[in-house]
């Protein structure tokens, strides 16, 4: 644009001078010189300038086309980013195409990932304990209050028990007072019962039946523990224990049957007809007054007592009184 001012100054300026006359014809010979320089310089200037602004129409036009293609063929191309232009300098080649950058994979959420070896970790412990850890104790009915005492149990009161595990429980006293352990098995004749009028021997019967079992479930219970005890007494007035004359007037009958004559405190027999001590009985010995034996059947083979039988009480002055205890048993063989 600059040049072009300058053409038509100096045309102006040559106009002017040949109006001055011919002694500066040569001036403005030089003059119009100049200005056809002037014209040549702008002409090839505007010349390049086409020829570069052609290149770089088709270098664009090109891309465009390459990158339409790639479009359709889903690649990702690069940004198109047009050449800045170069006033007077050779035509600027087309940058080369940037390679598509891969696409970022997703990263995992970072809860996720957190979480996931937790559970596991959870998952594997309770595992392995489940695995490891032994199984319960199998948790038995007892079979005596000493099996109770000795899983921690102090408490005066009934409980269920099981001698020998036969499937036939029962219900017992339990008594812990002492730090002993004492299995009591109760019946309904445990108060004193009178025996009068009755002159042959053994036609009093006292026959106790023991609370909640039968004479198999006590022979299991005595078989189990360490010792059981019953305890027995007879008042007496004039009338015998065991014999008069050669006549046996009473015995007991132990659990399994037999027929025993012998007394508390003294072993167990079926013919000693012993009482506390060994001794001969005091209601044996025949006499107006009163007197008594008692004592602990402690032989627990023949424990329970089934029954007791007693006489001589025909006489009107005849009298006596018995007393049958509960069975009592400590301790666990």
């Amino acid at each position: 644009m600059a040049g072009l001012i300058l053409c038509c100054v100096l045309l102006l300026a040559g106009t002017a001078l040949s109006d001055l006359g011919p002694d500066t014809d040569r001036l403005v010979n030089a003059h119009s010189n100049l200005a056809r320089q002037t014209f040549d310089v702008i002409e090839q200037a505007f010349e390049a300038q086409q020829e570069t602004f052609d290149q770089r129409i088709d270098a664009l036009e090109a891309r465009v086309t390459e990158l339409e293609e790639m479009i359709a063929e889903g690649v990702p191309a690069g940004p198109v980013v047009p050449n800045e232009p170069v006033t007077h300098a050779p035509p600027m080649q087309p940058q080369p195409e940037p390679e598509p950058q891969p696409k970022p994979e997703p990263e995992p959420a970072p809860t996720t990932t957190t979480q996931a070896p937790t559970t596991v970790r959870r998952t594997t412990t309770r595992s392995t304990t489940t695995t490891t850890r032994p199984p319960p104790p199998v948790v038995t009915t007892p079979e005596t209050c000493q099996d109770l005492f000795d899983r921690g149990e102090t408490t005066n009161d009934w409980y269920t028990i099981d001698p020998k595990n036969t499937g036939a429980p029962f219900a017992v006293y339990c008594n812990f007072d002492g730090g002993e352990a004492k299995t009591v098995v109760h019946h309904n004749k445990e108060e004193e019962e009178k025996n009068n009028n009755n002159k042959n021997p053994g036609t009093f019967v006292l026959t106790p039946v023991y609370r909640n079992a039968d004479t198999n479930q006590l022979a299991a219970l005595t078989d189990v523990s360490a010792s059981c005890q019953q305890f027995i007494k007879l008042r007496c007035k004039a009338a015998v224990l065991f014999i008069k004359k050669g006549t046996d007037y009473g015995w007991w009958i132990s659990r399994d049957g037999e027929t025993m004559r012998s007394w508390g405190g003294a072993p167990a027999s079926a013919d000693s007809r012993a009482c506390a001590g060994g001794r001969s009985c005091r209601c044996d010995n025949v006499g107006k007054g009163e007197t008594s034996d008692e004592g602990l059947l402690t032989d627990k083979e023949y424990l329970p007592v089934k029954s007791v039988y007693l006489g001589d009480t025909g006489g009107r002055k005849q009298t006596s009184w018995l007393t049958l205890g509960e069975l009592v048993c400590t301790g666990k063989m």
